[in-house]
């Protein structure tokens, strides 16, 4: 798991539970407020997000929190859509619809299917191993299988160097858009390639 932090952690630290984003009175409150009375009522067994650690399985979608780190999770883990949070907030912010705030909650808590972006919420013990190293923006990197091809068809040799120009979360089996050193644009899955330190 990994976890992203404005504060610096060294390895073997311990993190605190954290509470969600608050504006008192805004539109992120009352949507927490929503979420924790569905889930306590309804969910008891699932951890508050007011008294929760998030966590995620892949650094890429929480690197904009802060610098990201490898942790240790023990204890209780649960994990669901964080689109639903996203989507009861537009409900109740754009067509101040209570009941479609309520629905998504549910389905939230439900942990249900995610569509987007998982979210892992931990009632428990995280620990720091050490930061995260992943593949992201702005790495180089070298091709280290053969048998790829660009998108005109044209092989990418094994050992081919490039620079990571973008990842897109939402695609699973090309997430990787690359810009090799011969100016061709590729978008690889993950495993066909190192990044060079």
């Amino acid at each position: 798991y990994y976890h992203a932090s404005p504060y610096i952690f060294n390895v073997g630290d311990v993190v605190r539970e954290s509470q969600p984003r608050l504006d008192p009175g805004g539109k992120f409150s009352k949507v927490e407020d929503i979420f924790e009375r569905i889930r306590r009522d309804e969910f008891p067994t699932r951890p508050s997000r007011f008294k929760a650690i998030f966590v995620d399985t892949d650094p890429r979608v929480i690197e904009s929190f802060g610098l990201v780190y490898a942790v240790k999770v023990e204890g209780k883990v649960f994990r669901t859509d964080q689109e639903q949070f996203t989507e009861a907030r537009i409900a109740l912010d754009r067509w101040k619809d209570l009941k479609e705030a309520e629905s998504r909650a549910r389905v939230y808590w439900s942990g249900g299917n995610w569509l987007s972006i998982p979210e892992v919420i931990v009632n428990g013990k995280v620990t720091i191993l050490g930061v995260a190293d992943y593949a992201k923006t702005g790495d180089k990197i070298q091709i280290m299988v053969d048998g790829l091809e660009d998108d005109e068809g044209q092989p990418i040799s094994k050992g081919a160097k490039g620079v990571i120009d973008y990842f897109d979360k939402y695609e699973e089996d090309l997430p990787f858009s690359v810009t090799l050193e011969d100016k061709r644009e590729v978008d690889l899955p993950a495993g066909v390639f190192k990044t060079l330190r």
